[in-house]
């Protein structure tokens, strides 16, 4: 924002206001009662010198008020809201001034001044804007590196176990899947690691695109793999573990998937553990199928080791 300065006599600084009120309220006085004292005679001059004297102390007051903002009050208020607009952050704000000359008075160089100080602010607030911005990306690729697995885009084991740890010592009910992939080492042995790496995709893209928001798909590491799955019972765990098997053997891989099942249902007491537990369940249903030949699906159940209430 530009302040412009409202003036009668544009570019006319202090020195030329307090030079015209000398001329209007000693010369020109002094000229009139010589014309009058020419043309009238002498006590027409000092008549007119009483009215003038006279008149500038009963208007003093309201004189003094309107020369001194024309002087310099309306100076001082521009320098006011020009301070009041940078306070409020708004450091586009700028004066419109003349050329810059050696012999300027204090009001402009300091309205000088001023405009460069808003320049510096203008600029360490937009390097200040960079800075948070490239703090915020390096944040928030930090924070994706340590939740999300960079191959395969699901969720990491750490950021697993932070969700599985909050489920776990709740009271909610969730279900827990844990896959692997039978013949991966044949794939990545006889056709090398980007075609492993491709399978691994594979999976993460049926993992990401068809499990539900508030499911946590996730990596464990190599080619084993896992959902979280908040408020879900066996039945429907076990339809979830057969679509997702279905829709990776349609990816045409080279590879099937085993898939270890546990649903946990709604608890009034604590059960120390609980997540291992579950993991370890889940685990045991696996290499069940892994046993039978794998590519298969197949439910376990949790050992507890405190009374289980389930509502």
């Amino acid at each position: 924002m530009t302040i412009h300065a409202r003036r009668s006599l544009p570019g006319l600084g202090v020195r030329g206001r307090i030079a015209i009120i000398y001329v209007a309220l000693g010369i020109l006085p002094a000229v009139a009662a010589l014309v009058l004292l020419h043309d009238k005679g002498p006590r027409a001059a000092e008549t007119g010198l009483a009215l003038f004297a006279g008149g500038l102390l009963v208007f003093m007051g309201p004189c003094v008020a309107l020369l001194s903002r024309w002087v310099v009050l309306r100076d001082v208020r521009e320098v006011n809201a020009f301070c009041r607009m940078l306070r409020q952050g708004r450091c586009e704000v700028a004066f419109t001034l003349p050329p810059e000359r050696e012999d300027e008075e204090e009001l402009l160089r300091l309205k000088r001044d001023l405009n460069w100080m808003a320049h510096v602010v203008s600029r360490r607030e937009g390097e200040l804007l960079c800075s948070l911005s490239e703090t915020l990306r390096s944040r928030e690729r930090y924070r994706r590196e340590a939740t999300t697995d960079a191959l395969t885009g699901v969720a990491t084991r750490g950021h697993m176990e932070c969700v599985g740890q909050a489920l776990a010592s709740s009271s909610l009910p969730f279900a827990l899947l844990l896959f692997d992939l039978d013949g991966f080492k044949g794939v990545n042995d006889t056709q090398g690691h980007d075609a492993g790496d491709a399978v691994l995709r594979a999976l993460g893209d049926v993992l990401r695109s068809s499990c539900r928001q508030q499911d946590v798909p996730f990596r464990l590491g190599g080619d084993e793999f896992g959902v979280l799955c908040r408020g879900m019972d066996t039945e429907e765990a076990l339809r979830l573990a057969h679509r997702l098997r279905r829709l990776f053997a349609e990816k045409r891989t080279g590879t099937t998937m085993s898939v270890g099942v546990v649903a946990v249902q709604e608890r009034k007491t604590c059960e120390p553990g609980l997540l291992e537990k579950v993991f370890k369940a889940a685990d045991t249903a696996l290499y069940a199928v892994k046993r039978c030949g794998g590519d298969g699906v197949h439910a376990g159940e949790v050992a507890w080791t405190s009374e289980k209430t389930a509502s």
